[in-house]
């Protein structure tokens, strides 16, 4: 009652068409806060212009209206600030607003003195977005450019180039040692002269998450396109050691590493192995691609990893055996294992694990499965939680996937399934698609794309899925790009 006559009291004080009690303005922009989507955070705060309401977030709405476009309001600006473009007003903007954000991302801006003044509180810190590569990005020399970076509280660098330039990467590594706040850095493309000082680095740092992809390294001789056809980068015993020792060392959540030849002794594989499964850090990513493994050692306890990526990494049948040991009562829910080819009893150790495991998206593309794995699929996914299954690449006739069919109908975790690149006719199409009619839950996507379907057979599938509402999408053709969850 008292809050109604103090609204009463209002009405009258104010006169007609006063609004009636008004909330505070610290209320006002702790609701703003916890708005997580930038349409509905922005127009929200349209709600409140000319009333002096949302306090320093008025510099983060104009913002918007400079750069929306369409109705829309973009998306770098809330719940993450990413800055493309920094000049004085832009500072003046980020020192505003800067209690709202305790990371800032930076996209290709080099100007150390404006980024230095966005530097408004201890707590603050910087994502690094790209890093110069050329000298003339810069103003003053590269090597002094770095050297002065380190000033910056800088929690996550990225190189993320593919220009491979054999001078530039070394610049960095002279100060990386200097950046105690430190905590994510990507040498993605990076041209690394030595890996002596990137893992001696890595060894002693504060990283808890590593990304050392497609690197290009010296191919010897005075050659100027060096980088252009360099060897991969090989994973001596040393090499190992040091990721070892970091990850035993380090609370680490990510390591990603592509296109590297890995040449250790029994007991530094074993070693590191052990590191990457049950180690301390029980790693939320790791992401192994297009390299030769050393043969998986037995795995007696539940791998440790939320996310595992083993793609094209020569692994064969007794590897995925151990795998589907580590997988029983593990916490891995993502798990890729595209492109490694082997037999039935493999892709059969695999399925016959999922009802023990947390396994929600599962990759077996171009793994040689046949028909006797589509039928251990299909005995264990009913027990499972899979969410997403991609089939693709296997050369799947009709008879082989006829035996998923039914669990389209009767498993209701099961959203997405890829079978792209296979052999299926129109028969086994119209199969699929009438159980998925069948099912009494939700569906998302089935591709079916790059199959013996011709432009009849396309016509007749997409008239039937019309009809079926419970599924969002079934992608016939390679043309089609709303396919994207399974590229």
């Amino acid at each position: 009652m008292k809050g109604s006559k103090s609204c009463s009291r209002r009405r009258r004080a104010d006169g007609p068409g006063a609004d009636e009690c008004k909330l505070p303005p610290d209320l006002i922009q702790r609701i703003a806060v916890l708005i997580p989507s930038p349409d509905d955070f922005f127009h929200y705060l349209d709600a409140f212009q000319g009333s002096n309401s949302i306090g320093n977030l008025q510099h983060l709405w104009h913002l918007a209206q400079a750069s929306s476009a369409s109705g829309r309001y973009p998306d770098d600006l809330w719940p993450e600030l990413h800055i493309h473009v920094l000049d004085d007003d832009m500072v003046d903007a980020i020192q505003a607003v800067s209690m709202y954000f305790p990371v800032i991302h930076f996209h290709h801006v080099y100007d150390l003195s404006l980024l230095l003044r966005c530097v408004v509180s201890p707590s603050t810190s910087f994502e690094f977005h790209q890093c110069p590569q050329r000298p003339h990005d810069v103003s003053i020399p590269l090597h002094t450019w770095y050297a002065e970076l380190a000033a910056l509280p800088l929690s996550r660098l990225t190189w993320c180039d593919n220009e491979y330039d054999a001078d530039q990467i070394q610049h960095l590594m002279n100060v990386l040692s200097t950046m105690p706040r430190l905590r994510a850095l990507n040498l993605d493309f990076a041209s690394v002269p030595s890996l002596a000082s990137v893992l001696g680095y890595i060894r002693s740092s504060g990283l808890v998450d590593f990304s050392m992809k497609n690197i290009r390294l010296p191919a010897g001789g005075n050659d100027p396109d060096w980088m252009v056809d360099s060897p991969d980068p090989v994973m001596t015993n040393a090499w190992a050691d040091h990721l070892i020792h970091w990850l035993m060392q380090q609370p680490v959540q990510s390591l990603q590493l592509t296109n590297w030849i890995f040449n250790l002794a029994d007991v530094v594989a074993t070693a590191f192995y052990d590191a990457l499964w049950h180690g301390p850090s029980r790693l939320q990513k790791l992401s192994f691609r297009e390299m030769q493994l050393p043969p998986l050692r037995p795995i007696a306890e539940p791998i440790q990893i939320v996310e595992l990526e083993l793609f094209d990494c020569a692994l064969g049948t007794a590897d995925f055996i151990e795998l589907a040991r580590g997988l029983r009562h593990s916490p891995v829910q993502s798990l890729n294992l595209g492109c490694n080819a082997v037999e039935a009893a493999g892709i059969v150790a695999i399925a016959e694990s999922l009802p023990e495991s947390t396994v929600r998206a599962l990759n077996l593309i171009a793994t040689n499965l046949d028909e006797e794995g589509c039928k251990a699929l299909a005995r264990a996914m009913p027990a499972a939680g899979l969410v997403e299954l991609h089939l693709g690449m296997n050369g799947l006739t009709n008879g082989a996937v006829l035996h998923l069919a039914d669990v389209l109908r009767t498993t209701p975790s099961l959203l997405k399934i890829g079978l792209q690149w296979n052999g299926l006719t129109m028969s086994g199409a119209v199969a699929l698609v009438h159980m998925l009619g069948l099912r009494p839950h939700p569906f998302h996507a089935l591709d079916l794309r790059n199959n013996r379907l011709d432009e009849g057979d396309e016509d007749l599938v997409k008239g039937m899925v019309a009809n079926i509402p419970h599924v969002d999408l079934v992608v016939l053709t390679k043309r089609d790009s709303r396919m994207e969850f399974m590229e």
